[in-house]
C-alpha cells in the first residue's frame, strides 16, 4: 500500500509541475503585444475619404519641365505638354485596395545629336488598368499598375481638390527604345 501512495504522490507532483501554477503563456504574450506601439506608416490615418476623393478626373497643373535621356550616342529631351489622370471604381478596405486608372501625358521630343531635331509628340499612356493600392502613410498610397511596364504611382492627397503623383515607369521612344522615368506631377480635380 505504501508503494501505491508513493507512486500516486510522485505522479501528482509530476502533473503539478508540468501544468504550471495558473495562467497560460498566451495571456502573457497578448499583454506584451498590447503594450507595444507599432510605428508603421499605416498607424497614421488619412484626413480624407480616399475613395471618394480619388475617383474622378485630375488635370495636371505642374510637373517636370523637361527630361533629358540617353539615346544611343545622342540624347533626347522631353518637354512636358499636358496630362490627365482618371481614377474610377476605387475600393479600399483598411490599408489595401484597388482602382482603375487611365493616365495620358504628352511630351514634345527633341533629338540632340550633331544637330537638334524635332521627333514629334511622345505619349506616356496607361489605359484603363487595374491599380493595386497600399496605404503607406497619412494621405499617401502606393499604387502598382499591372501594365506592360509595371508602372508605380505614389499618390499623396493634399486636399479634396489637389494631389501629387510620383510616377515611375518606362516611356516607349520608338520600336526599339524605351527609357525609364521618375516624374512627380501635381494635379487638380476637375469639377
Amino acid at each position: 500500500m505504501r508503494k501505491f501512495w508513493g507512486l500516486m504522490l510522485v505522479m501528482s507532483l509530476c502533473v503539478f509541475m508540468l501544468s504550471g501554477c495558473g495562467g497560460n503563456v498566451y495571456d502573457e504574450e497578448t499583454s506584451d503585444e498590447e503594450t507595444q506601439t507599432d510605428e508603421t506608416p499605416n498607424n497614421y490615418p488619412d484626413t480624407y475619404n480616399t475613395s471618394s476623393v480619388l475617383n474622378g478626373t485630375w488635370l495636371m497643373i505642374e510637373g517636370a519641365d523637361a527630361i533629358t535621356i540617353d539615346y544611343d550616342e545622342d540624347s533626347i529631351e522631353l518637354q512636358q505638354i499636358s496630362g490627365t489622370t482618371i481614377f474610377s471604381n476605387t475600393q479600399l478596405k483598411n490599408d489595401t485596395g484597388v482602382s482603375f486608372v487611365t493616365s495620358h501625358t504628352s511630351w514634345h521630343a527633341f533629338l540632340d545629336g550633331d544637330t537638334r531635331s524635332y521627333l514629334g509628340i511622345i505619349p506616356i499612356d496607361i489605359d484603363d488598368q487595374v491599380i493595386y493600392l497600399t496605404h503607406i502613410g497619412s494621405n499617401k498610397w502606393r499604387g502598382e499598375v499591372y501594365d506592360a511596364y509595371r508602372t508605380v504611382m505614389e499618390i499623396e492627397i493634399l486636399s479634396e481638390k489637389t494631389m501629387t503623383i510620383q510616377q515611375k515607369g518606362v516611356a516607349k521612344i520608338d520600336d526599339t527604345h524605351g527609357v525609364d522615368y521618375d516624374i512627380t506631377f501635381t494635379f487638380r480635380k476637375q469639377n
